[in-house]
This record gives C-alpha cells, structure tokens and sequence, in this order.
C-alpha cells in the first residue's frame, strides 16, 4: 500500500527458473491489471526484461516529475519591476 506519489511496476522474478516457480504468470498479471500497473517476468541470469522494466519504471517517474513542475509558482527573472521610492 502507498500513496499516489510512488510509481510501482511489478516483476516476477527468476522467471528462467519454470521449473521451480510458484505464482503462474496469469496471477501476476491479473494482479497488476487489477493495480493498474506493469507486470514484467524477469530473470537478471539471463537478462530478460531487466532493462525494459527499469526503462517504463524510470519513464514513469520522470513523467510525474515534469507535471510537478509545472505545476509550481515560477518567478519570470527576465520581467523588469518598477522601482518604487528606496528600493533597489
């Protein structure tokens, strides 16, 4: 559980391991549809998925950072002010 704030993908891990696996990879991705987020089956031995699931992960955040910024006060720094009396 967490708050909106947090960018979450799933992964089932060791997936070149068939013969030992416990989750069926229909549950994991039923789990994450019903989430709302990414399902990867991974496994770091043979390199599957590795990079694909930490390039959506990354995309993710990067996405949630830019609307953030937008949504900020930004102060224009090339608008001229008027001077008033004593102020520099």
């Amino acid at each position: 559980k967490t708050g909106d704030e947090v960018d979450i993908i799933l992964l089932g891990n060791k997936c070149d391991k068939e013969s030992e696996r416990v989750v069926p990879k229909q549950k994991g991705e039923k789990l994450a549809w019903e989430h709302g987020i990414p399902f990867f089956e991974t496994s770091a031995k043979d390199n599957v998925n590795i990079e694909d699931a930490f390039s959506v992960l990354t995309k993710e955040i990067l996405e949630k950072k830019s609307c953030v910024l937008y949504d900020l006060d930004v102060v224009a720094l090339n608008e001229s002010k008027k001077r008033t009396c004593c102020a520099f």
